[in-house]
């Protein structure tokens, strides 16, 4: 599964994205019938009744082998109370209101006078009914906690459109903050919809209550590819999580670890998609037990300290490494298949694992008070997130790591009297184990070079230690999957393409900065200033990061992690059967960087630049673990 956030016209948007094509979803025949009348009167209820799977399909019948073909869905449903309810005959309460996308041009679809809102699965308003009852439960027990921010009810938008996708989007205005939810239909599966499973559901609530938090005016995410963003994720599919425990089907054994088994798990006839809060990756043999962890240590340093590396920060990023694949190339194949090792939701599996093990083992503690431990850990989680840092265009565009959120949640933990000593005995450790604290440092200040700007993919450069992409047809096409302006790029297709910087035209740079340390760079913030009006930087929305308080020509970019020496020695080891030609540089780091333009800096050449003057890029790179470090890499316009 792939997913990404877009910002568009002020619109924050967190989601599902899945890659495939297949046919058009086919429900019942809408009809008037459908869709709610124009003119709602009063019903004088706020309770109703509906039907709804227990979570999914699959959690509520125990049958991890379930298809969303199956002919036995309805059998599965199970009747519940609605609550909050606004009296009107129609799903719109205090909480969430639902509304349908496809069939009732985005206005109230399920409507009966005495609030009973019971239909097949084949109903387009069996999803509305789903969407009411999960955002309900789930944002009212938040409420309980003390922290819900929102100022309105949120909008879930069943059926919304067809694809496989779901997000959350946020309009911030000067008056309110508008939150929707949009739900898709698959197309890779003919008659399911995201709306049938309800961890999906909760998971995009929660990216409402975790931006609240953090704050009513300002976004999380700052990047395509930041830590913000992967803790965003983290945090919605765990608190997913944490809610939907106990309530699976006990008929058969389900891993309460494994998010999303319905949608992400079956959805995709071509393959699941399956994340999970555990040690390893799906693609680990030994996943789920993961008995391996962390499978790899680094040997003592002459202070005889030991980094853990491999599924923990910062190595565990992303593509994790594993020491249980066999055959020849399994470890490139894997690099090759998992090739959004940066993107947030990928990475944000790590976050997530620490904190599934937090509830579980402060779970194990209170074993009499379940509802309690979730409370306390609701609270604990939310609390953290009003405490990190703010983000600006003057020194710090993305200011928020694992290793920081971490660092709060240690920070506050005498503030909630739910959490014993041995409780806190337990976090320490577990935070710890994962990477998150108290951690080893990347103290060196010069671990930061400049390497060669190749790798596997890469054999030849004209432009050593950097990576340049000129060529219109594909930053056109970048450009334009993001929905912005792609007329900048004026150059010729026919005389300019060559992977250089040439006067006039509009180019996406990356820095192959080498890692010198023994120590991974995690979370690695750039800096990246011109020192000539020969290249001027873009403003946004060109780039995301750009320093417009900064008065310099300026902009930030985050990249996930750069191997350090000591875990490249150990898979490009000989010895090692299973060898990757991986190295201790950000091109070496992540084979496929350059596969998007999600960590690339946009730069435009002036026409009247000179040809072969050599423009300084100063680069100043900090990593979330250790210290900031400056290389200028010398760039010449051709």
């Amino acid at each position: 599964m792939m997913g990404s956030w877009n910002q568009c016209a002020g619109v924050v948007c967190l989601a599902f994205v899945f890659s495939g094509c297949g046919s058009s979803l086919e429900l019942v025949n809408p009809s008037a019938s459908f869709c709610a009348p124009s003119e709602l009167k009063s019903a004088g209820s706020s309770m109703g009744s509906a039907e709804v799977f227990m979570l999914d399909p699959i959690s509520a019948s125990g049958n991890p082998h379930l298809l969303p073909n199956s002919s036995s869905l309805d059998s599965l449903r199970s009747s519940v109370a609605l609550s909050r309810l606004n009296g009107t005959g129609v799903l719109s309460g205090s909480q969430v209101e639902v509304v349908n996308g496809m069939f009732c041009d985005f206005k109230y679809g399920a409507y009966h006078p005495e609030n009973k809102f019971s239909y097949s699965h084949t109903d387009p308003r069996f999803q509305e009914a789903m969407a009411y009852y999960y955002g309900d439960s789930y944002r009212n027990a938040v409420d309980q906690t003390g922290y819900l921010q929102s100022r309105g009810p949120v909008t879930l938008i069943a059926h919304c459109e067809e694809g496989d996708n779901a997000y959350f989007a946020r309009n911030l205005t000067s008056q309110n903050v508008v939150e929707l939810v949009c739900i898709y239909d698959s197309i890779n599966s003919q008659g399911a919809s995201y709306g049938d499973d309800a961890e999906v559901l909760i998971h995009e609530l929660q990216h409402a209550t975790t931006e609240d938090n953090y704050s009513l005016k300002d976004e999380l995410n700052q990047f395509h590819y930041d830590e913000a963003g992967s803790l965003n994720e983290a945090i919605s599919d765990f608190m997913s999580l944490m809610f939907s425990d106990g309530l699976q089907s006990q008929a058969s054994d389900l891993d309460p670890r494994i998010f999303s088994r319905w949608a992400l798990g079956v959805f995709d006839p071509m393959g699941s998609h399956l994340r999970g809060a555990h040690s390893c990756p799906v693609y680990d043999s030994h996943f789920p037990h993961c008995d391996r962890f962390p499978s790899f240590e680094v040997p003592s340093d002459s202070n005889g300290n030991v980094a853990t590396i491999s599924y923990v920060y910062p190595d565990g990023l992303g593509w994790p490494y594993s020491n249980r694949f066999s055959g020849s190339d399994v470890l490139l194949n894997t690099i090759k298949r998992f090739s959004s090792q940066e993107e947030i939701h990928n990475s944000g599996v790590l976050l997530l694992g620490a904190m599934w093990d937090l509830y579980a083992a402060i779970k194990s503690n209170h074993l009499s008070d379940v509802a309690s431990v979730k409370t306390t850990m609701t609270q604990w989680v939310l609390e953290s997130l009003r405490h990190l840092p703010p983000a600006n265009t003057s020194t710090n565009h993305s200011p928020v790591t694992f290793i920081g959120f971490s660092e709060i949640l240690m920070s506050l933990v005498d503030q909630f009297p739910g959490l014993t000593a041995e409780d806190k005995a337990a976090a320490k450790r577990i935070l710890t184990a994962r990477g998150l604290y108290d951690f080893q440092s990347l103290s060196r200040p010069d671990w930061l070079g400049v390497g060669s700007g190749t790798n596997i993919l890469i054999p030849h450069t004209s432009t050593p230690g950097v990576f340049i992409v000129d060529d219109p047809k594909i930053l056109k096409k970048w450009l334009e999957m993001f929905s912005q302006d792609s007329s900048i790029v004026s150059q010729n297709l026919e005389t300019q393409v060559n992977d250089q910087l040439d006067p006039g035209e509009v180019a996406a740079i990356w820095f192959d900065i080498q890692n010198k340390s023994n120590l991974t760079a995690g979370g690695v913030l750039l800096t990246v200033t011109s020192n000539s009006s020969d290249i001027t930087i873009l403003g946004t929305p060109f780039n995301l990061g750009y320093m417009s308080q900064s008065n310099l020509n300026q902009t930030q970019v985050m990249y996930e992690k750069i191997n350090g020496v000591s875990i490249v020695s150990l898979l490009n080891n000989s010895e090692n059967p299973n060898s990757i030609p991986i190295g201790n540089s950000y091109f070496n780091t992540n084979l496929l960087f350059n596969h998007t333009p999600t960590t690339a800096i946009w730069v435009k050449v002036s026409p009247e630049a000179h040809s072969g003057k050599v423009v300084q890029l100063l680069v100043q790179a900090t990593p979330s673990n250790g210290v900031g470090s400056s290389q200028n890499f010398p760039v010449t316009i051709r």
